[in-house]
């Protein structure tokens, strides 16, 4: 991989920006769905059409981005220490200093899932130790299992299992009994309770609906292809690569306009139910594979070639620069506004006003992030992952 004089690499504006993005709609997201708590009551038909439209837009989209600049920050840490080494050979590989910093990060979802039962901070601990064999690794490599990820090989094996030809049942995944198990803490509980519960099924929960779902090996295979950017350098220098986001933007929008009709016809279409519903996720996959790349292209376009954009789009910088604090404090925001221990009850609100609600929290969190960030280098919980990630030398 090609590298460049500078002992560290400059911080990438453009990603931050995604970042913010990202942990904007990830949060709007969690509001609408009550945290986790589904407890809705009757309302306006109307109000099903904003559940559906917030949803197409932004789910699994968000985290999506969020998961590939995941990567691309894995690929920034490895290179920036690997570039310290070659100047200091005395200095230690990272591979262990990084599988700590892992470890860190999956004590701040144990500390999440005090609050919020959807936590996906453990997840990426856990995929993040993955990853550390795959930054020596070739290109080819490293993209062909990124390509292996994004064909859903959890659906495929159960499209085969569905035709009866190989003898092999369908995987099948149980999360729901653990989310319902969660309830009770969240409805009636104090803060102790629903913590208990929370610790003792939320991360089964999680991985076992991201399987089911197809999102545990999407994430995995976003992980990779933030690493794909950052190797070939695709936004640290933008504007040797304007091209290529034009180029890539055009065709995820030619995809999308491919995919869709099919997402929404195919699966009806198949008799078997585990092989609809295997052809459904995949398809759907896709589908959020052609809007991610459709986002990013057009936001790296405004940002760069606009000044416009680049107004528009710079305030969510220091969101984006404060993610970690701004994700865990909105489970803390969420868990008060929603559940039974907090001071409010909002879980009988509409979805229109749940999405107020969301956008009141992001707004918020961004004046507090600028605030924060006119006297501190980094946000607050950033600040600790890093000294905790170098407690050790």
């Amino acid at each position: 991989m090609d590298r460049i004089i500078s002992v560290t690499t400059p911080r990438i504006d453009v990603a931050d920006v995604l970042r913010g993005f990202a942990v904007a709609g990830i949060i709007i997201l969690h509001s609408l769905e009550h945290f986790g708590f589904y407890s809705f009551p009757e309302q306006p038909a109307w109000n099903q059409q904003v559940w559906d439209a917030t949803f197409f837009l932004l789910s699994n989209k968000m985290y999506a981005i969020f998961a590939m600049l995941f990567g691309l920050s894995f690929f920034i840490q490895f290179d920036n220490q690997d570039r310290r080494r070659m100047a200091n050979p005395a200095l230690p590989p990272f591979g262990p200093r990084f599988a700590w910093r892992m470890a860190v990060l999956f004590g701040w979802g144990v500390l999440n899932l005090v609050f919020f039962n959807g936590d996906i901070l453990t997840i990426y601990a856990m995929g993040g130790l993955l990853l550390i064999p795959f930054m020596r690794m070739t290109t080819r490599t490293v993209a062909g299992v990124a390509v292996l990820m994004a064909l859903q090989p959890v659906e495929l094996y159960n499209l085969l299992a569905s035709t009866g030809a190989l003898g092999i049942e369908p995987l099948a995944f149980d999360p729901w009994s653990h989310f319902g198990a969660m309830n009770p803490g969240m409805a009636d509980g104090t803060l102790w309770q629903s913590a208990r519960l929370n610790w003792r099924h939320g991360i089964a929960a999680n991985a076992l609906w991201a399987l089911e779902h197809g999102r545990l090996t999407q994430t995995f295979g976003y992980f990779l292809l933030g690493l794909l950017v950052g190797r070939a350098r695709l936004l640290a220098d933008l504007d040797a690569h304007i091209a290529f986001w034009r180029r890539t933007g055009a065709a995820a929008v030619a995809a999308f306009v491919l995919i869709l009709p099919l997402w929404l016809t195919v699966p009806g279409l198949i008799a078997d139910p585990v092989a609809s519903k295997s052809v459904g996720i995949m398809l759907d996959a896709w589908k959020n594979l052609a809007m991610v790349w459709t986002m990013i292209s057009a936001i790296v376009l405004l940002y760069q070639r606009t000044d416009a954009g680049r107004r528009l789009l710079t305030p969510l910088a220091p969101y984006g620069r404060t993610s970690l604090t701004n994700y865990m404090t909105s489970s803390v925001i969420g868990g008060l506004l929603f559940f039974g221990w907090g001071v409010a009850h909002l879980h009988d609100i509409t979805h229109a006003q749940s999405l107020a609600v969301g956008v009141g929290i992001v707004l918020f969190q961004m004046l507090m992030s600028h605030m924060w960030l006119r006297r501190h280098a980094r946000g607050p919980l950033e600040e600790l992952w890093r000294r905790s990630t170098w407690l050790f030398k």
